[in-house]
């Protein structure tokens, strides 16, 4: 009896105190890293991240060069027409052409030209800034007129002062002659001329007049 309780208590302390083995035990399981009392420490690295070079963005400055002007082509104005006109006495005066000697040349000169008058006499006033050179010019001075585009030269052949209000009759025409018709087609004493030419003379009366009128006969020379 007492050998068969100690049978039975050996096999009981048996398994208790022998581990049991199966197949799957020959695995090391491990559940929990914390549970088998390792102590885990996370070292932290401290990562030194090393700045790239800042490339600084230079754009290359170009020089601002102006653009080079235009050439301005020099405009060439169409050449005016030609203008009637007389260069005498160192001065240019443009000739207007009229029907009728009561008209006033003003700051300009005057052409008579109507009917058998056939545009050869001239008048103005005896201005400074017209005719007021006339009485300083003598047989043999030339001048020069342009008329209807067509320009001559001409010498002084005959100068003449007569008073303003001889209308027919004088020393050298005799009686009866209209002397200012004479002068207004160039003709004097029987001679024709190529141009006559009339200002104002002696004592000035205002208004442009004067007592007398001083006239120069010419002949075109080229």
């Amino acid at each position: 009896m007492k050998r068969h309780l100690f049978l039975i208590l050996s096999v009981i302390l048996t398994g208790v105190l022998t581990p049991a083995f199966s197949v799957a035990d020959q695995t090391p399981v491990i559940s929990d890293i914390a549970d088998a009392g390792v102590e885990t420490r996370v070292v932290e690295q401290e990562v030194k991240v090393e700045s790239a070079p800042v490339v600084q963005n230079t754009v290359a400055k170009t020089p601002v060069t102006q653009a080079p002007k235009a050439s301005t082509t020099p405009v060439v104005k169409s050449p005016e027409p030609v203008r009637d006109s007389i260069t005498i006495a160192g001065k240019t005066l443009s000739i207007t052409t009229v029907s009728d000697t009561t008209v006033d040349s003003g700051n300009h000169v005057n052409r008579y030209k109507k009917g058998s008058y056939d545009g050869r006499f001239l008048y103005g006033h005896n201005s400074a800034g017209v005719f007021g050179g006339l009485k300083n010019l003598g047989v043999g001075a030339t001048f020069k007129v342009t008329l209807e585009g067509v320009t001559h030269i001409y010498r002084i052949a005959k100068t003449v002062i007569f008073d303003k209000n001889v209308e027919k009759g004088t020393i050298e025409l005799g009686d009866g002659v209209n002397y200012m018709g004479q002068v207004a087609k160039a003709k004097f004493g029987g001679t024709q001329y190529d141009l006559s030419i009339m200002t104002c003379h002696g004592k000035s009366l205002g208004g442009g007049d004067a007592t007398q009128r001083f006239v120069i006969f010419a002949n075109r020379i080229n």
